[in-house]
């Protein structure tokens, strides 16, 4: 032994492994270990190693010439792609990892597992291997030393970019003696490709899903809060002695669920989507919920005990889901686009989660980052146990068994002994939890799961000895969670819509610089071909390419752009670190890849400023979509009501409300399309129609069990619920007061200030909900006098519009009434001159309140006059050449005399 080389060593190895060095110190060499390492010396007088396996010497390295050797064995990779990683079995006594760092670059990486820390305790006494432990390309792992270290590499270095670029090696009669352990790491490869294209082939499919949900969930992320403010919160709890049950629904589930009733309030209750029925069942609300998938049913989140339940989102988990759950909203992850508005603002972004594809994985990522030490797993099974799918509760038993056993299927050892059927997705699912296990083995996981697929590191109890024997603490989340504030303030929050409102110049703008991305790269080669490579000018073109290809992976639109550009990336990610052995020919291939993807990002682009509508609607537009949502949510569950009580099937009634049931989600469907493409308002003739139906229906005697329809409160679902929405509850949907005053404070600061001149007044005016529906408002006092319509004031309004000349460039229009003229002559396509003279300033108080200043604005010039006197309106219309337009209603309000028979006295076109 040379106790300088030995110390030399683990300088190093204490820090860059110091989990290697704690192994190496607390080494014990036992006499009984199967294979006896050895070390030796060469012909050359070289040091090698080797083992002794079944009665015989297996060396590691020639024992003639080891130096030459290895460096003969490194020439095959000289040509090796700038990319490549080498994943390596075996590390000898280091001279053929020496060999091959020396003709490699710093591009590549070397992943080396040593399988014998006997050997490597060994090794470390008589050969100097600080260099390569000291090489940033190198990954060392060491068996029973840090075993996490190879599982943790192959996660960051394999991806999509790089599946064909890797190199697997075995050292000299390591494949002799570790040929197990080689074919664990394999798998553990294999596994990795396996998710890398399961997540590809997700991602491209539900592209579209991810992007609808993720424009509807901006909104959302930026009045909620994140997993970081739980995680915070947690720390001031001594989680040590707190474990966390994580439920998923597994068919296993149906047999111990009542269980978890023991554990309520004693440890944390996580439950994933698919299991909120079973839960519901037995009457247990879960301390949080889980949901990431982008097209989850919400059919799952319905029952009444979850209605305000505290919930993990992440900004691709499916926006009717996330609209409909009434309690706080934690969100995992966000792109840089959502994220630069935390910093921008000095908060954290919201931390991603790690997954394995399953919200299960998600599920115990989130438990782990909360800081706790005991995970209990139950409905876990990741199997067919039974012939099932599911848990019972979760999509119903008519569609939980499976068929035959497919090529998609295979057999695995089971919790209990024998083997279970699961699939190869699943089995996927489950090798991930193995691998969280062995990366985390400070973390105590405890499979409750009685049923389903064995998970390697997890110890298997029954729930109910887990709970006996971690669930002692009392706690009350419900608390924790309440004291959790807004992550942005109100005003921060107001400050991000308002952004929100300039993002398609943002996309403008990355348009403009991807263009001269692409003349970039036709002058690259038009300068190659005509032998300017190597001049001024060329350089300059590359360092272009260079800063443009750097803007499109670090410009917060760009990457927003990356989820519609899917199929191109992964694509040009397959062969961008393929390379030509002609110069010219590599010339056209980094051309025809640069090209590729800055045209799919233009192409996308200009798609993305209509996606970007749904993230740009006012709050008010976006809660009404949302009512209009919950509605077409109760339809279907009555409907999944009617059809699980067959004593209602065939009755008059059951038909009656069955058709009328699907009458509602029709018509709202295609509203809802409607509104959320165009926001158009909605007409609601139709549904008042059909709700007084009902009510007819539900009245006829005769009908066989109707005291039992009411019984079940399908009247209150539908006849409650339904009006009250849509009908009772309109002010509420199109309050524009606060988007519109904020507009006005920037487009017409003077009449800002009168709105908030209390010194002003004029008369006082109610507003009332017409028998269709829609706004108006009537003088208080003044019994019958509507400056609106009060049946159909939009019906009203366009009806006038057909009178007016719209052929003209300016319109000047005495009374404002509610603004719904103005917004029916823009909607016809009028881009000219609005100017609209108002003498009550408790009308245009009024008005503000419900008319659609973002529309008018941006379509036209627009400014309302407060004019008390008409002195300014005189003015404009002097020595005018055209004829303005009144509203009689306005004229019969004006209080002053001699105002009034001014106007009777023009010759001025009433509305």
């Amino acid at each position: 032994m040379d106790n300088y080389i030995y110390n030399k060593n683990m300088e190093v190895i204490k820090k860059y492994y110091p989990q290697i060095a704690e192994g190496v110190e607390n080494f014990t060499y036992d006499s009984d270990m199967e294979n006896e390492a050895f070390v030796d010396i060469a012909v050359d007088g070289k040091y090698i190693v080797g083992e002794r396996f079944k009665e015989r010497d297996w060396y590691y390295n020639s024992r003639y010439y080891p130096l030459e050797a290895a460096g003969k064995w490194a020439e095959q990779y000289t040509e090796t792609n700038f990319k490549t990683v080498f994943i390596i079995m075996g590390l000898a006594n280091g001279m053929y990892i020496q060999e091959l760092l020396s003709i490699i670059d710093d591009t590549n990486k070397v992943i080396v597992f040593e399988p014998n820390p006997a050997l490597f305790c060994l090794l470390i006494q008589y050969v100097d291997i600080s260099s390569i432990i000291c090489d940033k390309r190198v990954i060392l792992s060491v068996k029973s030393f840090n075993d996490q270290a190879i599982i943790g590499a192959i996660e960051i270095l394999v991806d999509y970019s790089n599946l064909h670029l890797m190199e697997y090696i075995q050292m000299p009669n390591y494949n002799v003696i570790y040929a197990g352990e080689w074919r664990k790491i394999v798998k553990q490869i294999k596994d990795k490709v396996e998710n890398i294209v399961l997540n590809r082939n997700t991602k491209i499919a539900f592209k579209y899903e991810f992007i609808d949900n993720m424009f509807i969930n901006y909104r959302d992320m930026v009045k909620q809060y994140t997993i970081n403010q739980i995680k915070y919160k947690f720390e001031e709890l001594r989680l040590k002695d707190i474990p966390a049950i994580l439920v998923a629904a597994g068919p296993s589930l149906d047999k111990n669920i009542i269980e978890l009733k023991k554990a309520k309030g004693k440890a944390f209750i996580v439950c994933v989507d698919t299991a909120l029925n079973s839960m519901a069942s037995v009457g247990i609300r879960p301390d949080i919920a889980i949901t990431i998938d982008p097209h989850k049913p919400v059919s799952l989140f319905q029952a009444d005990i979850f209605k305000d339940i505290p919930m993990v989102v992440i900004p691709y988990s499916n926006k009717d889901v996330v609209m409909m759950l009434g309690g706080k909203h934690f969100y995992s992850g966000g792109d840089e686009y959502i994220s630069g508005f935390y910093r921008k603002y000095g908060k954290e972004p919201a931390m991603p989660l790690d997954t394995g594809g399953s919200v299960a994985n998600d599920a115990f990522s989130f438990i782990r980052y909360l800081g706790f030490e005991t995970i209990i797993m139950v409905g876990q099974d990741l199997a067919y146990t039974d012939n099932k799918s599911h848990t019972s509760y979760a999509y119903g038993d008519d569609n939980n068994k499976i068929g035959k056993v497919d090529d998609n299927m295979e057999m695995v050892d089971a919790v209990g002994g024998g083997k279970v059927t699961t699939s190869k997705v699943m089995k996927a699912y489950n090798s991930w939890f193995e691998k969280q296990i062995m990366c985390y083995p400070d973390l105590k996981v405890i499979n409750a799961t009685e049923g389903g697929a064995v998970k390697k590191g997890s110890r298997e109890m029954t729930l109910r000895g887990a709970i006996e024997k971690f669930c002692h603490t009392n706690i009350d989340f419900d608390a924790i969670f309440d004291a959790i504030p807004e992550i942005f303030s109100k005003n921060e929050q107001e400050e991000i819509y308002k952004n929100f409102e300039n993002i398609n110049k943002d996309i403008d703008g990355c348009v403009k610089e991807i263009e001269k991305g692409i003349r970039a790269y036709d002058k690259m080669v038009e300068l190659y071909r005509n032998g300017k490579a190597g001049t001024r000018e060329y350089e300059k073109i590359l360092d272009n390419i260079k800063k443009i290809n750097e803007y499109a992976s670090e410009n917060s639109i760009m990457q927003l752009a990356d989820l519609y550009i899917a199929e191109e990336s992964y694509e040009v990610d397959s062969e961008v670190y393929n390379t030509e052995n002609d110069e010219m020919e590599e010339i056209k291939r980094i051309n025809y890849l640069g090209k590729k993807m800055l045209k799919a990002y233009k192409r996308e682009l200009i798609k993305m400023k209509d996606d970007t509508e749904y993230m740009k609607k006012s709050k008010i537009t976006q809660n009404f979509i949302n009512k209009i949502k919950l509605i077409l949510v109760y339809a279907d569950y009555a409907i999944s009501e009617f059809d699980r009580n067959d004593v209602y099937k065939g009755t008059k009634e059951y038909n009656v409300c069955m058709n009328w049931i699907k009458y509602v989600v029709e018509l709202y469907s295609i509203n809802t399309t409607e509104i959320s493409s165009s926001g158009i308002e909605l007409d609601v003739d139709d549904l008042l129609q059909s709700i007084d139906f009902m009510n007819k229906a539900l009245e006829i005697k005769d009908y066989v069990s109707l005291s039992d329809l009411l019984e079940k409160n399908i009247k209150k679902i539908f006849i409650n619920i339904i009006a009250y929405s849509v009908k009772s509850n309109l002010m509420d949907m199109n309050d524009n007061w606060d988007e519109n005053i904020c507009i006005l404070e920037g487009y017409d600061n003077e009449l800002y200030k009168c709105i908030y001149d209390k010194k002003l007044k004029g008369k006082t005016y109610v507003e009332e909900i017409t028998e269709y529906g829609y706004i108006t408002i009537k003088s208080q006092g003044h019994e019958g006098q509507y400056l609106n319509s009060k049946c159909n004031p939009r019906l009203e309004a366009r009806l006038q519009m057909e009178t007016m000349n719209l052929k003209k460039d300016k319109l000047v229009i005495v009374g404002l009434g509610l603004g719904y003229l103005v917004e029916e002559i823009v909607d016809n396509g009028y881009s000219g001159d609005i100017i609209v003279f108002e003498t009550d300033i408790e009308v245009i108080r009024h008005a503000i309140k419900w008319i659609n200043l973002r529309k008018i604005y941006t379509k036209c010039e627009f400014k309302i006059i407060y004019d008390p006197m008409l002195v300014k309106f005189n003015t404009e219309i002097e020595d005018s050449d055209f004829e303005p337009y009144v509203h009689k209603d306005s004229v019969e309000n004006i209080q002053d005399v001699e105002i009034k028979q001014l106007l009777q006295e023009r010759k001025l076109k009433y509305l």
